[in-house]
């Protein structure tokens, strides 16, 4: 909180205005924005956003604010939301409430946020075992991942956070968002779950349809915002544990037999922190902060490292940006490499630059072949020239495409795996670090599906966690897909496997992420999610300070503008003169509908009518958390 206000202050020193963008940063930022809504569009619905996108990675809580804050921008610069408009956001965690606060400030919208439980952020309340940092899991967010940092290296307007359990964490964020939303025209409905078949566009309206309320009347607005994340974690065992949110508590480790034999499934950031909580005695999540090396620099040495065990130059190949058509990386690299035995000969290129990529370029060209053969039916595939199977990929749905990536990627998988365990073994991690407190009679399988437990998932910091955790003798890895998990009739599990032998285990854990199928409120078109992330890049451009004309500086507007508009918005709130607006009262009102309205009052002027007017007259409008209201003519 002390650092917002000294951004407010910091503001009011300097000028009461951002410099503005010239004409040819203007199509730029044009461009952003453009780039940014078609990601977080709905394919079916006009005006429906997700505030992921579709993304399925880099899902902490600092990547949800600044994916919220861009699309809060985006909406305001393409002119999708208006002051005066009323924006609907279902979901009241982290990305809701960043969402409603800064359409609220920049775009002056009236929001409305459907939280389907009883509180805002209401996962969280009960979650004092978990641990929550903006610093430990900061992929995507600059180089640097060191816990030592309190606070992540991306900048955000609001909910400024610090590490704590999440149920504290939490307590942040609403005390802090009680504070801003007291101002500014938004309103909670709570216990509202929004059913994707609710949300109907009638005309240049969305009609929002709850038949749980007491009103048959739709709740009209002019955007709908999908802000309810990632979703639940898939469970396709069935599972007790198989909840990153639903386990951790530390009864949980401690009830087991001696000599006990643990089986986690899933070597994602979540399965690290669970087989800590088994393999390391008395281990409280808070502490894994306290894993890190006391020495310079090895956060920028695993980063280093990783580009190249990632295989940046397949799945995230550079000549991508050649093609104005969206083409995906691995078939772009694999259109590259004919290029290359045009040139050099096939059998040249694979003995001096491509031998170890070579088992990811056959599975490619073996799912390409049958549409391929299917373009070119009378000619042989060997005689196509490059420029041919230029054409041919040029011609590929994206759909398609999507599809050939789906075959190769156990490819890609183990290649990044071997590569990533290779490069682990090589860092200095030391037996001291956890061994002294290895608890001694449990075993610990993880297992995976690739050749080693690293994977692609992996955050930087977590790579270090795991080659700490591989140090212990207790801890040991099982590749394989599990086919099924029993429970015996003496409570133990059977884990079969679909090589090799069962294992037997006194307690089998999944942490397979979130459920990818589930259905949701906005459903974007297909999409390459490993290209890049609109949602997750800033805009900005450059001009001169408005204080120092002779410095050139750098303006993130997503940011900057919702910082000035709180800034100002504390300065109208000196105003004798305000409508006063009761929030349960505006409520009760979008809840019960009409009859209700007319039953309190026969004279009562719709509500929301009433507020866009004001809002769009800039009339000066004091918010309180009673029916007063109802007495000031409102």
């Amino acid at each position: 909180m002390f650092k917002f206000l000294r951004r407010l202050a910091c503001m009011r020193r300097k000028s009461r205005s951002i410099p503005k963008p010239d004409a040819a940063q203007r199509v730029v930022l044009d461009g952003h924005a453009a780039e940014i809504l078609a990601e977080a569009a709905c394919a079916d619905t006009d005006g429906v956003y997700s505030v992921i996108g579709g993304a399925r990675e880099n899902i902490s809580i600092v990547h949800q604010q600044i994916r919220s804050t861009n699309l809060a921008w985006a909406l305001g610069h393409a002119g999708k939301v208006k002051a005066g408009d009323v924006v609907a956001i279902v979901g009241g965690s982290f990305s809701g409430l960043t969402l409603a606060v800064e359409l609220a400030a920049s775009s002056e919208a009236i929001v409305y946020i459907f939280e389907k439980g009883d509180r805002l952020l209401s996962r969280f309340r009960d979650k004092a075992h978990r641990y929550l940092s903006p610093a430990l899991n900061s992929r995507a967010l600059g180089r640097r991942f060191d816990p030592a940092w309190s606070t992540a290296h991306a900048k955000v307007p609001v909910f400024e956070w610090t590490a704590d359990w999440a149920n504290e964490v939490a307590s942040q964020w609403e005390s802090e968002f009680n504070r801003l939303a007291a101002d500014l025209p938004i309103f909670v409905f709570q216990k509202m779950d929004i059913a994707p078949k609710s949300v109907v566009r009638e005309g240049d309206k969305l009609h929002i349809d709850m038949p749980s309320r007491g009103s048959p009347d739709p709740i009209v607005v002019d955007v709908v915002i999908d802000a309810t994340g990632f979703g639940e974690e898939t469970n396709p065992e069935g599972l007790v544990d198989y909840s990153y949110w639903e386990s951790g508590h530390r009864l949980l480790y401690e009830n087991l037999p001696d000599d006990a034999t643990v089986v986690i499934s899933g070597c994602g950031d979540s399965g690290v922190v669970e087989a800590l909580h088994y393999a390391v005695q008395d281990f409280r999540h808070d502490e894994i902060k306290a894993l890190w090396p006391q020495f310079r620099d090895l956060d920028l040495v695993i980063d280093q490292l990783l580009i190249g065990a990632r295989l940046e130059h397949i799945v995230r190949s550079q000549e991508v940006e050649r093609y104005a058509t969206e083409i995906l990386s691995e078939i772009c690299w694999w259109l590259d490499i004919w290029s290359h035995f045009e040139a050099l000969g096939r059998s040249t290129w694979w003995r001096q630059a491509g031998a170890k990529d070579r088992p990811i370029f056959m599975a490619l060209d073996a799912a390409l072949r049958p549409y391929l053969l299917r373009h070119f039916p009378d000619r042989p595939l060997t005689k196509l020239t490059w420029s041919e199977r230029e054409d041919f990929v040029l011609a590929l749905p994206l759909a398609t495409q999507l599809k050939v990536r789906a075959a190769v990627d156990r490819f890609i998988d183990d290649r990044i795996s071997l590569a990533m365990g290779k490069m682990a073994y090589g860092l200095p991690a030391t037996v001291a670090m956890l061994r002294p407190h290895m608890r001694q009679s449990i075993k610990v399988i993880l297992n995976g599906l690739t050749p080693t437990p690293y994977t692609r998932q992996l955050s930087p910091y977590n790579v270090w966690t795991m080659r700490l955790l591989r140090t212990l003798p207790c801890v040991t890895y099982r590749q394989g897909k599990i086919e099924t998990i029993k429970r015996q009739a003496d409570g133990r599990y059977e884990v079969s496997f679909d090589q090799g032998a069962p294992i037997v285990a006194d307690r089998a854990v999944t942490r397979y992420g979130v459920d990818r199928h589930r259905e949701t409120l906005a459903k974007v078109a297909p999409r390459d999610d490993r290209r890049g992330d609109w949602l997750l890049t800033e805009p900005y451009y450059t001009a001169r300070d408005c204080d120092d004309p002779r410095r050139i500086v750098r303006i993130y507007p997503a940011r900057e503008q919702v910082t000035l508009a709180l800034a100002q918005l504390k300065a109208r709130r000196r105003a004798a003169k305000a409508v006063v607006v009761a929030k349960p009262f505006y409520i009760k009102a979008q809840i019960f509908g009409a009859d209700w309205q007319q039953a309190m009052d026969p004279n009562l002027v719709d509500p929301q009518a009433r507020l866009v007017n004001l809002v769009r007259k800039r009339t000066q409008i004091t918010f309180v958390n009673d029916d007063l209201a109802r007495h000031h003519g409102f």
